[in-house]
């Protein structure tokens, strides 16, 4: 669980022999279990490169949000975190590392 008012970015990536499809379905699992009572709002490709990335949206426990950002590149899994509290906005800086950490064609 994070502090409150703090922002956090994760990133990790991992060999994979999978799809886009299996990890947008593996990363609802981890995060529902890393998050107890965490509700998926939204999952959709990623806005900024539709097709080659996911982006799935969660409201989390003690008013947070996390935004997780993944893609499958050459044979690897990647995976990108953004959570903050629901008080603040959304940081440019965080949506920017999210992208250039998923969309490959850019």
């Amino acid at each position: 669980m994070s502090g409150a008012g703090i922002e956090r970015y994760t990133y990790a990536q991992e060999p994979s022999q999978g799809s886009l499809s299996d990890l947008a379905s593996a990363q609802a699992v981890d995060t529902v279990q890393r998050h107890p009572g965490s509700k998926l709002e939204r999952s959709r490709p990623f806005p900024a490169c539709p097709g080659e990335a996911g982006l799935a949206e969660y409201r989390l426990a003690h008013d947070e949000l996390l935004q997780v950002a993944f893609s499958v590149n050459n044979g690897r899994t990647i995976v990108a975190q953004y959570e903050r509290p629901a008080s603040i906005g959304e940081s440019a800086a965080a949506m920017t590392a999210l992208r250039q950490a998923v969309c490959f064609a850019l």
